[in-house]
């Protein structure tokens, strides 16, 4: 992490000459789906990439940030507000105050203040700032409907990123000091510049682009942009050289074509299209990077499947239950208790231990309650949806939801890359919110309808909870 590292008269010219522009478009632009957009955009792309955060003290300011912030006053002073999504805003607070006694306890007497309260803010606050950004940043189901789209340009502009750096060699100004730049290509993940973090990000994606690319409701020219950043995903997956998340994406991609009702015949197409797909990763990824994907084979022929995660996982257990509060909230709080087990690891690669030895089993808790609040708002508007684009928006979302948690159960995912984890819980809050639309939508159509004069009235939605106007 830097610390007040140095600004050049210069870049703070270009910061004050893009950035006030942008951030004054930012706030007085009437497309939402395109304000949601640019805090994405900035948070995965630039964030950490070509600026980093610049610190005062220990709270840090970046434009991730920034942006955020502005979205969300932007749409509060439009009249969105976050809409009723039952007990996560109490769970989210649950969870905040675990974090920070975990903050609290990694601070005591161990001159480690400045550390947590930068992992607290990082980790915790922001995502839960992300969360209700995405919650409140679209209105209508037409905004929400628009979302996968976005999301198959943000999957395919990750990949093409990763695989120009490793065809080319580059890193971004702000790739960590503490890494050689001239590392191995397979230890560098782009914008993620963890390749573990990487992975998991496109597991949140590719499934989505899958099903896009095989819906024949899709225009055919989106259905072929959509083929082409699968496979420009599929192939960065490959050159990631991360085992665990191939088979996770390959159980996603196969359940984006067949989770849905249909004929034998569409899942015949279905197969063949995921066939297809997988031909076409393979042979790109040989073809185009043949030199990077020699070195994938010989790190895999050397390790296979051989993983020293089950004694990690043994040593983060023995420290949850002799601590069951937490130890902190970083790395060097978590090292000292793990290193009887020889373990070189200040992440359990599981992002649920981490969470435990970092918040406490409380914290876990509640970490895991959220998840499971956010599953069932969303699974519950899949299974109460009667239109059939909401059906197949709730179903897409469902699979970014679930891809996290499933990659988390081997991936130090939660606190390896801020970036991921707050463009993940983004995507929840926009899933939940259009979950509530559909709840909202269901809950009318169940009402009585007056007759007479009364009827255009019942049609008013200003006074049925939890519902935008369009």
């Amino acid at each position: 992490m830097h610390f007040q590292s140095e600004l050049s008269v210069e870049r703070w010219l270009i910061y004050v000459a893009f950035g006030i522009p942008v951030i004054a478009w930012l706030f007085f632009t009437r497309s939402r789906l395109l304000r949601l957009t640019a805090v994405l955009g900035v948070l995965v792309f630039v964030q950490q990439s070509f600026v980093s955060r610049r610190y005062v003290w220990a709270f840090g300011l970046g434009p991730a940030l920034i942006f955020s912030y502005v979205a969300f006053v932007a749409c509060y002073l439009r009249g969105q507000r976050i809409p009723r999504m039952g007990w996560l805003p109490m769970l989210w607070a649950a969870f905040l105050f675990c974090a920070f006694t975990g903050l609290v306890v990694g601070s005591l007497g161990s001159g480690l203040l400045l550390w947590n309260v930068i992992a607290f803010q990082d980790f915790y606050v922001e995502s839960a700032l992300m969360f209700f950004v995405g919650a409140i940043a679209l209105s209508g189901m037409d905004d929400f409907r628009r979302v996968p789209t976005f999301l198959v340009w943000l999957g395919l502009g990750i990949s093409v990123t990763h695989l120009a750096c490793v065809a080319t060699g580059y890193r971004f100004p702000d790739y960590p000091l503490s890494m050689a730049r001239d590392a191995y290509w397979f230890e560098y993940g782009g914008v993620f510049t963890n390749v573990n973090t990487l992975a998991n990000a496109l597991l949140l994606l590719m499934p989505l682009s899958v099903s896009l690319a095989a819906d024949p409701s899709e225009r055919i020219s989106f259905r072929l942009l959509a083929g082409i950043a699968t496979v420009a995903m599929g192939v960065s997956l490959i050159l990631t050289s991360a085992r665990g998340p191939y088979g996770i994406a390959v159980m996603l991609c196969a359940a984006a074509l067949f989770a849905r009702r249909s004929s034998l015949l569409t899942s015949l197409l279905g197969a063949i299209t995921l066939t297809l797909v997988l031909g076409l990763v393979y042979f790109a990824t040989v073809d185009f990077f043949s030199s990077a994907f020699g070195d994938v084979l010989e790190d895999l022929r050397l390790t296979g499947m051989r993983t020293d995660r089950p004694l990690i996982w043994l040593g983060y257990l023995n420290l949850i239950v002799s601590h069951p509060i937490g130890v902190g909230l970083t790395e060097q709080n978590v090292a000292p208790y793990i290193g009887p087990y020889a373990l070189r690891y200040g992440l359990a690669h599981n992002i649920y231990l981490d969470v435990a030895a970092r918040t406490g089993i409380a914290g876990l808790l509640c970490f895991i309650a959220i998840l499971g609040a956010i599953v069932a708002r969303v699974a519950r508007g899949l299974r109460l949806a009667t239109d059939p684009r909401d059906q197949l928006l709730m179903r897409r979302m469902l699979l970014v939801i679930i891809a996290y948690p499933l990659g988390g159960f081997i991936e130090p995912i939660f606190h390896n890359s801020f970036k991921l984890t707050q463009l993940y819980f983004a995507l929840c809050g926009v899933a939940v919110a259009a979950a509530v639309q559909v709840l909202v939508s269901h809950r009318i159509a169940s009402l009585p309808r007056p007759a007479g004069p009364e009827s255009e009235r019942w049609l008013e939605p200003a006074g049925v909870p939890g519902l935008a106007r369009e």
